[in-house]
């Protein structure tokens, strides 16, 4: 999360100094202020967005001055917050959204994040909490969403997921996945349950990946699940009611092929195009309730950009190590907007 940031202050080539010093920070949307002592950044340095932000911004770390912060730039919209020692990161890190709600608090210990880890929504309610160690995830995490319900919980062992996990899937309200990480992979048997605890439906995973699911439970009915035989085939997500949700194709273990995803209670398609892993590729298309098409994207796998006119979309705006990236809650998930272009969302992408 935090490499690409450590690494842009390392990249500053230093004055000799005492002033404040203002320097880019990765682009000219960005721009860092703080002190430098004997070429070495020391103290409290903030990272400021301009009032007016670049659509499109331009890659740079070279250094700025004080006319250029004082014409373009608010001090009242500060993006980051961070502590140096020594050149190093050393101390208090706090990020905002831009428009100026807190968004992750943490800390920095000789350049590694290192102590409790926060993360929250914008309406100020905690989203994730957890602990570094030298850099790594260590111990229980948890994550919760906009009104404060838990969504995730399980333990993290020298940054890999470790033994039993809770998630809630996204893409399929009122049900959770139960089951145990091994070395940071699912391995083994995992139960969809709904919010009572009943078992709706069992999976199979080997290495990470799915390689097989059961007939799926709504009520009193009992509906095919798909016909995946070793991760390859047909896979159905329905609700509580027995309702289809999305249908689509797995290959070896991930979803790879053509998949829909269908308006609530009804066999009406609301999107459809390709998955490959956790990424949309090539044209999706968006349906209006009576078939017609309301919008379509490009998508490039592996990419922030969902097509060259895009300004910094990115389907997931989380950087959430809760599981291995999910396709289906991916592609279900609103595409996130932000004139920010290579903002926080592009540093902690790297």
């Amino acid at each position: 999360m935090f490499s690409f940031i450590t690494t842009i202050f390392f990249l500053f080539s230093t004055p000799d100094s005492t002033g404040v010093n203002y320097f880019y920070f990765g682009n000219t949307n960005l721009l860092g202020v703080g002190k430098i002592v004997d070429d070495k950044k020391e103290g409290l340095w903030k990272v400021y967005i301009p009032d007016d932000p670049f659509d499109f911004p331009q890659p740079s770390l070279l250094q700025a001055d004080q006319e250029v912060f004082e014409d373009k730039f608010s001090q009242e919209r500060i993006l980051f917050q961070i502590h140096f020692k020594s050149d190093l990161p050393n101390g208090f890190f706090q990020e905002n959204y831009p428009s100026g709600e807190i968004k992750y608090l943490t800390f920095f210990k000789e350049g590694k994040p290192h102590g409790d880890f926060r993360e929250f929504h914008k309406n100020g309610i905690m989203k994730a909490h957890g602990t570094f160690s030298e850099g790594k995830i260590d111990g229980a995490w948890e994550e919760f969403n906009e009104i404060g319900k838990l969504v995730v919980q399980g333990n993290f062992k020298n940054g890999r997921q470790e033994g039993e996990w809770v998630e809630q899937l996204d893409y399929m309200p009122g049900f959770y996945r139960k089951g145990s990480y091994l070395l940071g992979l699912k391995e083994g048997e995992w139960v969809l349950t709904d919010e009572s605890g009943e078992i709706s439906q069992i999976e199979i995973f080997e290495d990470g990946k799915l390689v097989s699911v059961g007939t799926f439970k709504a009520g009193d009915k009992e509906l095919k699940g798909g016909n995946l035989k070793k991760g390859s085939g047909i896979r159905v997500f329905y609700d509580l009611e027995g309702h289809m949700v999305a249908k689509g194709r797995y290959s070896t273990g991930i979803p790879k092929g053509d998949w829909y995803f269908y308006f609530p209670k009804s066999d009406k398609v609301l999107a459809e195009g390709r998955l490959y892993g956790s990424d949309r590729v090539g044209l999706w298309y968006f349906y209006s309730y009576d078939g017609e098409i309301i919008d379509q994207q490009e998508y490039y796998s592996n990419s922030l950009y969902s097509g060259p006119n895009s300004q910094g979309l990115t389907f997931q705006d989380q950087w959430s190590p809760s599981s291995s990236p999910d396709a289906l809650q991916s592609a279900h998930q609103s595409i996130f907007n932000s004139r920010y272009n290579m903002n926080g969302s592009f540093l902690r992408a790297n």
